[in-house]
């Protein structure tokens, strides 16, 4: 990374730190925890709503680069309009609960607005009709928001991944011949963010991230990685291998359960890393799993996709095939009972 990016990693990453401890004293101040209960993963009463700090650092970055010019201000108003619409309903939802119907009114807004801004749906799928294209990027919109959501259930984990995704991408477009785009800056602004709410979060966690954090970045992973695809800088099929660990894990939990007519859309403990730390008692460990994956496997398997785009889809598919296989022997999407003795 250049001198520019690596000073507003360090810089982001501290004042989103130094927010985030605000953030837990004003939540602490007005009793707002999460209090553990039968489908929790912790065990003790925990402030949430911490992913604020990092909705507020982005976002002002964001503006400011609008503003002087360092990013196209299209760009910039689709994604802090609708990082802004999630963010907001996720504060609300973590407040006092939302019911389902205006949370996802709000997620397909946004997903409409980041596709039809910052998608170059003909080029993502190249062989599809315009209007199934644009339908499929909507959705797989709406899932990256949701994602994020099902997979912060444990100490650190979906702030890891979101650190390891902006960061990796920064890096792979910095030792590419197209080091001068504008979204290397942003990039650098949203790990240096996430890995300031890290010090927070990771095991065992001061403060919890809520919905206004995960739903937050769950659209900017998505809306950034169409940007970067229709600017031909990074593949949206990149982007796709260094969030795998996460859709395999969500999506082999889900089909598991609608195959066995649960009611999927409501909470539970069933993923696999939630099995892996009822197996091992402790987040710390699955956690650390999560980085050691994700830079033993994933990033090489992203780096070779970002050198050979035309093969970046296939490699993007025996990404996820092969973590699908992992996921469902660590216990994705079994029956809680059967997950802990096996």
């Amino acid at each position: 990374m250049l001198s520019a990016e690596i000073a507003a990693f360090i810089v982001t990453g501290l004042t989103t730190a130094a927010g985030t401890a605000l953030v837990r004293r004003r939540a602490l101040a007005r009793g707002r925890l999460d209090v553990p209960n039968a489908r929790s993963s912790h065990s003790v009463p925990t402030p949430r709503g911490g992913g604020l700090a990092i909705v507020a650092v982005v976002l002002t970055a964001t503006i400011i680069a609008a503003a002087l010019a360092v990013l196209p201000a299209g760009s910039c108003a689709a994604l802090v309009i609708g990082g802004g619409m999630v963010a907001f309903v996720g504060y609300c939802d973590d407040l006092k609960g939302l019911p389902i119907l205006p949370r996802l009114s709000v997620h397909v807004a946004a997903a409409a607005i980041a596709v039809a801004t910052l998608a170059d749906a003909g080029s993502v799928f190249p062989g599809l009709p315009a209007t199934v294209a644009i339908a499929v990027l909507m959705l797989a919109v709406l899932w990256s928001i949701n994602l994020f959501n099902f997979m912060d259930g444990i100490d650190g984990l979906a702030a890891s991944q979101a650190t390891f995704v902006f960061l990796s991408s920064a890096v792979l477009i910095a030792l590419s011949p197209r080091v001068d785009t504008p979204f290397l800056s942003l990039l650098a602004v949203t790990s240096g963010a996430c890995a300031g709410f890290l010090c927070w979060n990771w095991p065992p966690a001061r403060i919890f991230m809520g919905d206004v954090g995960s739903g937050f970045l769950g659209f900017w992973v998505a809306a950034v990685a169409l940007a970067l695809d229709r600017t031909g800088v990074l593949s949206v099929w990149t982007t796709t291998i260094l969030m795998s660990v996460f859709i395999a894990d969500a999506t082999v939990t889900l089909l598991r359960r609608v195959a066995r007519r649960e009611r999927w859309h409501e909470p539970h403990r069933s993923h696999a890393y939630q099995a892996l730390a009822r197996r091992w008692h402790g987040h710390r460990g699955v956690t650390v799993l999560l980085w050691a994956i994700d830079v033993a496997f994933v990033l090489p398997m992203a780096a070779w996709s970002a050198h050979e785009r035309g093969r970046a889809p296939l490699l993007a598919a025996l990404t996820l095939a092969a973590l699908a296989v992992l996921v469902w022997i660590a216990g994705a999407g079994k029956p809680r009972d059967r997950a802990i003795a096996s």
